[in-house]
């Protein structure tokens, strides 16, 4: 995608991704390729969706890869890391929500190669899969992780008594 954003080759792209270290550091990177390049607005609005969408996953990616779980024999999860201040902060979720977020990563890396084909295409002269064609996914939810105590609510089985 920021091969064709800043109509650069593959390889040149990569070269220059590489050295950044950051996720936050590549969005903001093509955001300003974004502002600078020549393409249609429509375009550009999808790719800003994009890049919106996978801003949102990869900070829910690294907070699941970098959390601890606090328990997982029962649900809703607990889960907790330490922020960059050494603050820490947490979250409860169902399994259901992890889920969601694979599935969400799914979808955009899907919409993202149609997305970057669509544009490949167009700039080749094609109609073949007009960008405007694209449904565009809804963003994800961003999973929140707090400092502020988070009760956990569970239903319990009561035990006959004998």
């Amino acid at each position: 995608m920021f091969a064709l954003v800043t109509g650069r080759s593959v390889d040149e792209a990569w070269a220059e991704l590489r050295k950044i270290r950051t996720n936050n550091e590549r969005v903001k990177r093509i955001r300003k390729a974004l502002r600078e390049c020549s393409r249609r607005d429509d375009l550009k609005e999808r790719v800003r969706h994009f890049v919106s969408a996978f801003k949102i996953l990869t900070d829910n990616r690294n907070l699941l890869d970098h959390s601890n779980i606090f328990e997982i024999t029962k649900e809703p999860i607990s889960l907790y890391k330490y922020d960059r201040d050494g603050k820490t902060i947490h979250t409860v979720v169902t399994l259901e929500e992890p889920r969601k977020v694979a599935d969400d990563m799914r979808r955009f890396y899907d919409y993202g190669v149609m997305l970057a084909n669509s544009i490949g295409l167009e700039a080749a002269g094609s109609t073949l899969l007009p960008p405007a064609s694209l449904v565009k996914p809804p963003l994800p939810r961003k999973l929140d992780y707090t400092p502020a105590p988070i009760a956990l609510s569970r239903t319990r089985k009561q035990r006959p008594r004998a």
